[in-house]
């Protein structure tokens, strides 16, 4: 074989040597990277004051009204000069710093997502791109409906936005979202806006702090994805509820601030409450049960469910009432509950339904502009205890006569009409009528078809030219003691003789008619005295003592039968 002669060996090694050097010396950016040169501007540090250490030197700038298309990852620094359009999976690493232009938003649409997941220690960032940030720099983060399901949020920080009416991050009705250990700040608006239908798949560790108006705005029946939040510094530290119909059961959680209710609710699922709660009502406004719904609002001595008005300056009437209608659920609890300042209308604080089932205890109402309690006709309280009635403006309860028997002795003070008003009606189920502790005003006439008895201590109040009717196997028993008399009497504030009619009791009812320890006074007011008993009736009268009627006190028709055990009265004369 040939040997290379010394001159060609020298040019190969020449040629070699340039090539390397050529090499060596090539800029060592490629042209096609994803990113541009721009340099970042603004505060891309850590919001408190870390490093600023990113986790990486990409910094990339997006034209105002870009839209993705195609699936990206974020990581370094972002720099939106305009709106951005997100129609594509967007993954956002942590420590990853998106700077948002003046009244700049993003909008994540047509199956579009974004997840921003940063950690605890290098969160995601989204702020303002000006060098002094303010509230409502830019405006917020719009999750639409036809965005996809992929939507998270989970360490990372969102501040300096809200420059709209729909907070930082606004989540249409139908949209996706999970949202864990994020952090809104120094909104010019609201936190977070939650439109009905919307879907909150996680939320939990979340802070609002700086807020100017609420840290969230939700629809009612979305409230039950909220769990316990932080806040700080917020203008109005309370969930904006924007009424609406609930339609989910839910438990409503005490996330630590109240909820401000400021239109209708209409409740129509199982909803419990839970202890240490405040509802904040706005002006005019009501919940209402129906339609198979329920509420359980079960507070604690300790840690009690508040209803109470929204103003600063709260005054009886500020709001209306609860409502539970005859097609609410059975399932209706109130227990160490407080409702104040409401009553504005004709139906008091809680209202019930005929054939509506409650249970009551242990709950405070006050303040009310009309009555604490207004009950229907034939309304099922399963249990009535523990109860107080304070500065009410009419009755602490308006109730019928049927519905007596449900009641309980309960609490008063400062109530401007401090008896039960009783609207009439007939007793057709035995019972007893307690002594609550305040007398019984009877504004209508009462037909008793059952076996009544009445506690000792109790005073009947009734009201001008009415009367009482027993018959129909009814009785009326009045088991006053020497202590503790029963008085029946005129509900005039200045009563006189003949005010009221008289106690009917006629042929049909039967004979367990027994009067103990009974001052009667006031009545006679249609001729007949104040108690006329019926041929074939016997009414037996212990320690009874009448006084202050029209004309006399007993009218006997043949027949009839007054047994008279140490009781003075004077006999009509027929």
């Amino acid at each position: 074989m040939k040997s290379l002669q010394p001159k060609c060996i020298f040019t190969m090694c020449v040629l070699i040597f340039m090539f390397f050097l050529v090499s060596g010396c090539s800029d060592s950016t490629s042209d096609d990277t994803g990113t541009t040169a721009d340099t970042a501007t603004g505060d891309t540090g850590n919001p408190d004051g870390g490093s600023g250490d990113t986790g990486s030197n990409e910094s990339v700038t997006h034209k105002s009204g870009e839209s993705i298309t195609s699936s990206q990852k974020w990581s370094g620094t972002h720099i939106l000069e305009g709106n951005l359009y997100i129609k594509s999976g967007v993954e956002i690493s942590p420590c990853t710093k998106v700077l948002v232009a003046p009244g700049a938003k993003i909008s994540v649409t047509d199956s579009g997502s974004i997840k921003s997941i940063g950690t605890k220690d290098c969160p995601v960032v989204f702020t303002s791109s000006k060098s002094s940030k303010a509230k409502g720099d830019w405006n917020l983060i719009e999750i639409y409906d036809k965005s996809s399901s992929d939507n998270a949020f989970d360490y990372t920080i969102l501040e300096y936005g809200g420059s709209g009416s729909y907070g930082m991050l606004w989540i249409d009705g139908g949209a996706s979202v999970k949202i864990d250990n994020t952090t809104f700040d120094n909104s010019k608006s609201y936190g977070l806006y939650v439109d009905q239908d919307a879907n909150i798949g996680s939320f939990t560790g979340n802070k609002f702090s700086n807020m100017d108006l609420n840290p969230i705005f939700i629809s009612a029946n979305e409230v039950r994805f909220l769990n316990k939040i932080e806040t700080e510094g917020n203008a109005v530290n309370a969930v904006l509820v924007n009424g609406g119909n609930i339609s989910k059961a839910a438990v409503w959680k005490n996330i630590g601030i109240p909820y401000f209710i400021k239109q209708h609710i209409y409740i129509k699922a199982s909803v419990e409450i839970e202890a240490g709660n405040t509802f904040l009502m706005g002006n005019d406004t009501k919940i209402g049960i129906s339609d198979s719904g329920s509420i359980k609002a079960i507070g604690t001595q300790d840690k009690p469910i508040v209803f109470t008005s929204s103003k600063a300056t709260k005054d009886a009437g500020d709001w209306r009432l609860i409502e539970i209608y005859s097609t609410a659920s059975a399932d209706n609890t109130f227990e160490y509950v407080t409702l104040e300042f409401g009553g504005n209308g004709d139906y008091g604080l809680l209202w019930i339904d005929e054939g509506a089932d409650v249970i009551i205890k242990n709950t405070t109402f006050k303040e009310s502009a009309s009555y604490g309690i207004y009950a229907e006709t034939g309304v099922v309280i399963s249990s009535f205890s523990g109860n107080k009635f304070e500065n009410i403006i009419l009755n602490p309860i308006s109730i019928t006569a049927p519905d007596i028997i449900q009641l309980d002795k309960f609490e008063t003070s400062g109530n401007q009409v401090n008896t039960i008003l009783v609207r009439g009606g007939t007793t057709l189920k035995k019972g007893i009528w307690k002594n609550t502790g305040i007398p019984y005003e009877m504004m209508q006439n009462i037909y008793i078809k059952s076996a009544i008895e009445v506690d000792a201590g109790v005073t009947i109040l009734i009201g001008p030219n009415y009367k009482i009717g027993v018959s129909d196997s009814g009785s009326l028993r009045l088991k006053g003691t020497k202590d503790a008399n029963i008085t029946v009497k005129s509900a005039k504030s200045t009563p006189a003789a003949g005010d009221w009619g008289e106690i009917d009791i006629y042929s049909t009812a039967n004979n367990d008619n027994v009067w103990d320890y009974v001052n009667v006074m006031h009545g006679g007011g249609d001729d007949y005295g104040q108690v006329w008993v019926d041929d074939g009736i016997t009414l037996t009268l212990n320690n009874c003592k009448f006084s202050e009627s029209k004309g006399c006190d007993v009218y006997v028709e043949d027949g009839a039968n007054v047994v008279n055990n140490s009781s003075t009265y004077k006999v009509c004369p027929k």
